[in-house]
């Protein structure tokens, strides 16, 4: 059953990020979600996150900070 549920929300999390694949960020709603302007640029110098006119959606999602 643990399976089940384990199955599920991986299946839910990949649904998420393919919709926000499609949407883009702006640099200041994706600092926000990644825990700060700084993290955001460092995440950018890396590549881990792709800018055109916007970050895209899911690789800020991937590297979200953890809510309190």
């Amino acid at each position: 059953m643990e399976n089940c549920l384990t199955e599920q929300k991986l299946l839910l999390l990949d649904n998420i990020l393919r919709f926000f694949d499609a949407r883009g960020f702006s640099r200041n709603e994706a600092a926000r979600i990644v825990g700060g302007r700084r993290k955001l640029e460092l995440l950018i110098e890396r590549g881990d996150v792709e800018v055109d006119t916007s970050c895209r959606g899911e690789q800020v999602l991937r590297h979200m900070k953890r809510l309190p």
